[in-house]
């Protein structure tokens, strides 16, 4: 083996090869181990799990990206945000209050009477896609939703505002 300018080469190997070899040897290692992956398969088909399951982004868009790439920091506020100030502005505040209630959710009166706060949570599993892996250990990610309805003087909903909570119970490992 020789040294060459602060790089050891094993004699004829070149630091192109050396480095396609290495590269090479991760990404065969990367197919072993576990990866995760949201599954919302879990979730009902019920309106309000749909908001959730549609407003799911391809990136994590916690800041700092301290949620990882999966679980609740991977919900986009605004997207959900603008799908559900479709489903919901314009209608009457009885009709939101019943979508909430049918679909496991519930609804509070503010101090304000034109303005009520409805919330619903959500949990879903994680899944693994890479190399077998005792999964027990993974907490399941679960969101507490919450949205802000302003009404008009008709009694019609004309703005929403949302809050997406993790509430994340994560489990010990105990080792």
């Amino acid at each position: 083996m020789e040294i060459v300018r602060h790089q050891i080469c094993a004699p004829g190997v070149t630091n192109r090869s050396a480095t396609f070899a290495a590269l090479a040897l991760v990404a065969a290692l990367a197919g072993c181990m576990p990866l995760a992956a949201d599954d919302f398969s879990v979730l009902d088909n019920d309106v309000l799990s749909d908001l959730l399951r549609k407003s799911y982004s391809d990136i994590n868009l916690t800041p700092g990206h301290s949620s990882g790439s999966i679980g609740v920091g991977r919900i986009d506020r605004l997207k959900f945000n603008s799908l559900a100030s479709e489903l919901f502005v314009g209608q009457d505040r009885n009709k939101i209050e019943e979508i909430f209630w049918k679909n496991r959710g519930q609804c509070a009166q503010s101090v304000n009477q034109e303005v009520i706060v409805c919330n619903f949570i959500r949990e879903w599993k994680l899944k693994n896609i890479g190399g077998s892996f005792d999964t027990s250990n993974w907490s399941n990610p679960e969101a507490n939703i919450e949205i802000a309805f302003l009404f008009n003087t008709l009694g019609r909903a004309r703005t929403i505002h949302s809050e997406i909570i993790n509430i994340t119970k994560y489990k010990v490992i105990k080792g």
